[in-house]
């Protein structure tokens, strides 16, 4: 899970540089085929099977809520501090818990109502509406982890009929795809090191994932998923030796607030 952290981070930061020179669109497209073309080999390795779905319907709606998310998530890190980005992120787990009790009819113990509420606020501490504006990237950012929540609740229905890998595929398909229009009318062909370094954030992506299901098949759920929370750590680091970024004290006051919360529900859906 170190790995996938570090490889996330990575990512993030690749992305935050090449958002000075590109538009979000074309990063997420990017991104999208050079996460396809790292799956070919898993895709001629499984044959037809990884590319049979049962309700195509859904790939669809999942595709349209994590392609908004990923737009959303990477307008927001080219804009905003590293960390600050990351940690608006992590309030995913708090939308989960209640996109679980709306859609799914799960049952949600006091102390994670209290967290998840304590969680909110943190948000609004780091948006800071009291000086009567808020940051729309701030906005972008928990958008985005509001659709990342959306899509892992469906993917928790979809795993009843379709194989993980094909919902892989069909999602890095898709945004291929879809982002390909806007790409060519607002994107411009990138330099060879660009193009080098789009490449690079296609296979930290991928990696990323792979070390995620690797981590979860070797230990449990309590002692995994805490470890993601060192993306923070990476993203503080990074954005203050690279981008020279510090962020203010309402945005760590916030971050903390948030990453808390986001904590004690995360380990109380691991039974902690």
């Amino acid at each position: 899970m170190l790995l996938a952290a570090a490889s996330f981070s990575a990512m993030n930061a690749l992305i935050k540089g090449l958002g000075a020179a590109f538009p979000a669109i074309e990063l997420v497209f990017f991104r999208s085929l050079f996460g396809l073309l790292v799956l070919v080999p898993l895709i001629l390795h499984g044959g037809r099977k990884t590319l049979t779905v049962e309700r195509p319907e859904m790939h669809l709606f999942r595709l349209a809520l994590g392609l908004g998310a990923m737009a959303l998530s990477f307008q927001a890190l080219t804009t905003l501090p590293l960390a600050g980005a990351i940690s608006l992120f992590f309030t995913k787990p708090l939308f989960m818990i209640v996109l679980a009790t709306l859609f799914l009819g799960e049952r949600v113990p006091w102390r994670r109502s209290l967290a998840t509420v304590t969680g909110f606020a943190g948000v609004l501490v780091m948006m800071r509406p009291w000086e009567g504006s808020i940051d729309h990237a701030m906005l972008s950012a928990v958008a985005s982890a509001f659709l990342m929540a959306s899509v892992m609740v469906l993917i928790k229905t979809m795993t009843a009929s379709e194989r993980p890998l094909t919902m892989v595929i069909y999602f890095s398909l898709g945004c291929t795809l879809g982002t390909l229009p806007a790409c060519l009318l607002v994107g411009h062909w990138p330099e060879a090191d660009q193009l080098g370094l789009m490449a690079l954030t296609g296979l930290l992506g991928s990696g990323a994932q792979y070390f995620i299901v690797r981590a979860y098949h070797a230990a449990d759920a309590t002692i995994v998923s805490p470890v993601d929370y060192i993306q923070l750590i990476f993203a503080g680091v990074i954005g203050y030796w690279i981008f020279d970024e510090l962020p203010d004290r309402w945005m760590v006051l916030g971050a903390l607030i948030v990453v808390g919360s986001s904590w004690t529900v995360v380990r109380g859906n691991t039974g902690k």
